[in-house]
Order: structure tokens, then C-alpha cells, then sequence
């Protein structure tokens, strides 16, 4: 993006072992806002990492979890603790090598934003919104 300086590092960690899958992140991202009024200041700072385990039942067949969490240093060059976390649980299955149908049940909350931190994501976190519901999805693979 034209006036801003975007920094991000990301690790990531998979293990396998039959019946079992674990994928884990952890990463960090800021831009820094070099023609606003708050010259050289940090526009936007977050710390973020998920963590998701997955048993296969069959080789078509799985169950699946995650745990997600984003803390933000600053949000709209506003300093705040706010942060947002996600629970997911769910299943899917392979209908063919290329179709998988899957159904999961999302938890996800925000926390802590002040008014004055603005919008995040499009989202109004100041009211601490929360969001909870089942998702199916089927995807196809070409």
C-alpha cells in the first residue's frame, strides 16, 4: 500500500502422525504510517497463532478443532489491548478425491477495543460483538 511500511514475520509447525495432524502459527505484523499525522507511528500491531489437531476416523473422514487468537498493539494508530479469539470445531469428509463437504460450529469473540480504536476489520469491537453458528461448505478441487 502507497504511505505505509507493512512488516510481518510468521512461523508455522506441522506434525503427522497416523491417525493425528497438528498445525500450530504464531506471527506478528505491523504497518507504520509514514504520511499521516502520527509520522513513523504504528498504524496497526498485531500478535496472532492458532493451534488445530485433527483425528482421522477413516482415511475419508476426519474431526478437526482450532483455537485462534489475535491480540492487537494498536488498531487505526490507536494504542489498545483489544484482542479476538476463535473456536472452531467441526468434520469433514471426502465425497471423491477432488469434493470435500464439511461442517463446522465457529465461536469467535472480541475483547477490550475502547471506542476510540475505530473499526476493526469492519467489525465495531468496542461492543465486544461475538458471532457463534454452524458453517457447511463444499469444495472442490481442480
Amino acid at each position: 500500500m502507497r504511505g505505509e511500511r507493512i512488516m510481518a514475520v510468521q512461523g508455522d509447525v506441522t506434525w503427522n502422525h497416523w491417525p493425528w495432524e497438528m498445525y500450530a502459527n504464531l506471527g506478528w505484523t505491523q504497518d507504520t504510517n509514514v504520511n499521516g499525522p502520527a509520522l513513523g507511528h504504528p498504524a496497526e500491531r498485531w500478535l496472532y497463532g492458532s493451534i488445530g489437531p485433527v483425528y482421522h476416523m477413516t482415511p475419508a473422514w476426519y474431526l478437526a478443532g482450532r483455537y485462534s487468537c489475535a491480540i492487537a498493539g494498536a488498531v487505526n494508530g490507536v494504542a489498545t489491548d483489544g484482542w479476538a479469539d476463535r473456536i472452531q470445531v467441526g468434520t469433514g469428509y471426502w465425497l471423491s478425491r477432488n469434493i470435500l463437504a464439511k461442517v463446522e460450529y465457529v465461536y469467535e469473540q472480541f475483547h477490550g477495543f475502547e471506542s476510540n480504536t475505530g473499526v476493526v476489520s469492519g467489525v465495531d469491537a468496542s461492543r465486544s460483538p461475538n458471532f457463534s453458528g454452524v458453517i457447511m461448505e463444499i469444495s472442490f478441487g481442480f
